[in-house]
């Protein structure tokens, strides 16, 4: 299933555009209203998290995950609202998600070279106009990613064991077939 259009919901402009299907496709389509009707105050949340997965995905950082685990990576992202001008220190990964940070526009992802190198000393980062951002600190991100890598490492575990298992039983290494025999 594929999204899109949602950044004509954020504004009040119509707008235009084309998808190309490379089958026979069914699409839905819902008008801003019935949106805003339906899902109420939790558009603005499903707008974001949409941001997030955006900037997430087009990380080169993430490339190793599949979707459950970048999901449960997005769902650690905090919206906090920050006033223009206002100085962000956060030490973890920062998302903008309404208006722009550090004159870089909504959606992008800042401290990602922090969190690879491990240098978990960020500089402040400046707000362009009042709006949200969603925040995820390193402790939680290290919590979450240490996770993902543990779950990994004992499914490549088992399934080690599970290609190791030897299945050449025979009948007569039974016990029960021997008594009853």
């Amino acid at each position: 299933m594929e999204v899109f259009g949602e950044s004509a919901l954020k504004s009040n402009s119509r707008r235009q555009g084309r998808a190309v299907c490379k089958e026979e496709t069914k699409c839905l389509v819902i008008g801003k209203k019935d949106i805003e009707r339906s899902l109420g105050s939790s558009m603005r949340n499903l707008l974001y998290y949409n941001i997030q997965k955006w900037a997430i995905l087009r990380s080169d950082c993430f490339q190793d995950y599949n979707t459950t685990e970048l999901n449960k990576i997005i769902m650690g992202f905090e919206c906090i609202e920050v006033a223009d001008k206002e100085k962000i220190m956060h030490r973890g990964l920062v998302i903008s998600l309404e208006g722009g940070v550090n004159n870089q526009p909504e959606g992008t992802i800042f401290h990602l070279d922090n969190w690879r190198q491990r240098q978990f000393n960020v500089e402040g980062l400046i707000k362009n106009g009042h709006g949200y951002v969603g925040v995820l600190s390193f402790e939680k991100l290290s919590e979450i990613v240490g996770v993902i890598e543990n779950r990994k490492k004992l499914m490549r575990a088992s399934q080690k064991c599970i290609a190791e298992r030897d299945d050449s039983f025979n009948i007569n290494d039974f016990e029960v077939v021997k008594k009853l025999g």
